[in-house]
């Protein structure tokens, strides 16, 4: 196996493709920055051999008429083939809205919202998949990149989360729903600031405890000195917030009793929903932490190395 991407490469992978998107513009609906988006997020998964790709697409009544939704879904395929050991597969569904606001009649460039967030998913699925090519095991990784998060004029149940409440019904009609273990939706990551709170004790003590490993996660990589912010920054604030997190792309899966980990911050940033939520705020040195922290999560905690004796060591320099 050649070794998982250390974070330097991590890095790099992570410049090379936000440089990308952010060269595609707004990502508003019908955009052409929009279309090229999907079709770089779907190219970028059939490179390899190791990910099916599809497009999830619906037709739905907005305020603005009938408009397309492109949800991208990508899974991955192991090389191997896991016995027939009755042993249930752990499908875990990494997910991001790709599309951006459109406000004052004109799009913007969602840098936290949620361009970053789609960049970091799509690096974790190659960090993933470094891991896989030995790992033989019982896990699912899906990757989901949700289209019509964003609403086309105010805020509503009706007109929002478009292409996530599709998929939702979607997969809920074909039974697919119960095979979920973990749905984690990253949104608004990137500015300097971010906080992220235990926000599942207002919905589900089934991943109470996976907040607490990525709390964990972060400390063990602070002792370490692996990261780059301050000694005592803390990201992933192992407290109880007094509200929940809102609704997200997640929300259609959890009110239909998907287990899922929202990953957003508690205050949201002060460039939300303005043309100044672009490429200029964002904060590198908070982006490689996050990305740090994921990493170590998804390698110590979803795959359980080292407790897994057919996981080599991680390169964390």
């Amino acid at each position: 196996m050649s070794s998982a991407l250390n974070m330097n490469q991590t890095m790099r992978l992570f410049k090379q493709i936000s440089k990308q998107l952010f060269s595609f513009g707004t990502r508003t609906l019908e955009s052409n920055g929009h279309m090229l988006t999907q079709k770089y997020i779907r190219k970028f998964f059939q490179k390899s051999r190791n990910w099916s790709v599809y497009n999830d697409v619906s037709y739905q009544q907005t305020p603005h008429g009938m408009k397309k939704f492109t949800n991208i879904v990508a899974t991955y395929k192991p090389d191997y083939t896991i016995p027939s050991n009755n042993i249930k597969k752990q499908k875990i569904i990494f997910g991001a809205h790709y599309d951006s606001k459109l406000v004052d009649g004109k799009g913007i460039i969602g840098a936290t919202d949620a361009l970053v967030p789609v960049v970091m998913i799509m690096v974790l699925a190659k960090v993933f998949e470094k891991f896989a090519s030995d790992y033989f095991g019982n896990l699912n990784l899906q990757c989901v990149f949700f289209d019509g998060e964003e609403s086309l004029e105010e805020w509503t149940e009706t007109d929002s989360l478009y292409g996530s409440r599709h998929l939702c019904e979607l997969w809920d009609k074909r039974n697919k729903l119960k095979d979920i273990n973990l749905l984690i939706n990253l949104d608004l990551i990137g500015a300097s600031g971010a906080e992220f709170y235990n926000y599942q004790v207002h919905y589900d003590s089934q991943t109470d405890g996976t907040f607490n490993k990525l709390s964990l996660s972060e400390k063990r990589l602070r002792l370490n000195r692996r990261l780059k912010t301050h000694e005592n920054r803390v990201f992933f604030v192992n407290a109880i917030p007094n509200v929940d997190s809102g609704a997200d792309d997640c929300t259609p899966f959890f009110k239909k009793g998907v287990p899922i980990l929202h990953l957003i911050p508690l205050h949201f940033p002060e460039v939300w929903h303005t043309h100044e939520d672009n490429e200029d705020i964002l904060d590198h040195d908070e982006i490689y932490d996050i990305l740090y922290i994921l990493k170590y999560f998804m390698v110590h905690h979803i795959f359980n190395f080292p407790s897994n004796p057919l996981i080599k060591p991680p390169t964390e320099s």
